[in-house]
């Protein structure tokens, strides 16, 4: 392990990354600090030959540009959200990323699976936590902390080689490529509101975005995902309703903006009750789900269930290898070619 810490170690991390071909795997340990932005403390890299931890107290991240931003090397993360947008943060700008919590969803049925037990699983060795709550800003770092940053980055080049031995040989390996920045960028929010409010719900979002960068503040503390779920469901009534009903002080600024930009998007409420079509839907993707060991989220959401049954035939699982895992079955249950039952206790598909 070397820690990245002088002009002398980056430049050896700087040739080391130009002769890596094939991929890398990267950790960060941050904190982070009420109303702030995340504080990236480590980034880690392991190399075919090599594991670095680098300190960004100490040197500056930019040499790492071209590398992080190269389509022809992969970048292996696990649960590669937060750590993407954090380095983004810190002018890196991800290209190529591959995430074994994503893949593992393709492999198993369980979701957000977490790094522990993927190492578990496929090294079958049981990784000791007791730095994970270590405060990494401190300097000097002790080398235990070093020690277990590294770790992570090690065992991830391990879980990287074999899931994707296991995905080729279940012909999986490209199931979710073209899809996986979306998955990455999608937010949490997209999944509670309808389709049309999409296009509001991602002003108001880089509204924020932008604002939280320029204030310094984490996004959540500046607005609130509440307060834009809202806005998008019930409109500018809504907006102007708050502004005449509360006495604005951090507001003000935000729903001024999104009274602006509301006008051009009126409130469409998707209809989520009860429905019991979907909800045949819904036994016949856990039984295709358990068929396949894939997640159900990754084959079809309780959304694209309701937009199916409404005649909607754009929804992902009528292409694709969803198509064949679970589409098919789905058109002929509404056509009654299929039917569920029960079986020694159990609901059973007959076909």
């Amino acid at each position: 392990m070397i820690l990245v810490n002088s002009e002398e170690t980056v430049q050896k991390l700087a040739t080391d990354l130009c002769g890596e071909q094939g991929f890398i795997t990267v950790d960060t340990e941050f904190i982070r600090e009420e109303n702030q932005l995340p504080l990236l403390c480590l980034l880690q890299i392991a190399t075919e030959s090599e594991n670095y931890v680098i300190d960004p107290v100490a040197v500056d991240l930019s040499f790492l540009r071209p590398f992080f931003s190269a389509k022809n090397l992969k970048k292996v993360f696990h649960c590669a959200r937060q750590d993407i947008e954090i380095l983004q943060n810190y002018g890196l700008e991800t290209k190529n990323f591959y995430d074994t919590q994503l893949y593992e969803m393709v492999l198993n049925t369980k979701e957000n699976i977490s790094y522990q037990s993927i190492v578990l699983q496929y090294t079958n060795k049981k990784l000791k936590k007791n730095y994970g709550m270590s405060d990494w800003s401190k300097r000097p770092l002790s080398k235990k902390q070093l020690t277990y940053a590294s770790e992570d980055v090690t065992y991830l080049r391990k879980v990287y080689q074999k899931q994707i031995a296991q995905l080729k040989k279940l012909r999986r390996e490209n199931w979710i490529d073209d899809e996986i920045s979306q998955l990455m960028e999608k937010n949490s929010l997209e999944d509670s509101l309808n389709e049309a409010s999409y296009p509001l719900l991602h002003k108001l979002l880089g509204w924020r975005d932008e604002k939280s960068k320029e204030k310094k503040i984490a996004p959540e503390i500046l607005v609130s995902d509440r307060l834009i779920k809202s806005i998008c469901k019930k409109g500018i009534e809504y907006i102007r309703n708050l502004k005449n009903s509360r006495n604005l002080v951090d507001d003000k600024e935000f729903l001024d903006y999104a009274e602006t930009v509301a006008e051009d998007f009126p409130p469409e409420k998707f209809q989520t009750d009860r429905n019991p079509t979907v909800d045949l839907l819904k036994t016949l993707l856990n039984i295709k789900s358990k068929q396949h060991a894939v997640a159900p989220i990754m084959i079809a959401s309780v959304k694209d269930l309701f937009r199916f049954v409404n005649g909607d035939q754009s929804v992902k699982f009528l292409r694709g290898w969803r198509r064949d895992v679970f589409g098919n079955s789905a058109q002929d249950l509404l056509r009654g070619k299929i039917k569920l039952g029960i079986k020694n206790g159990e609901v059973v598909l007959y076909e």
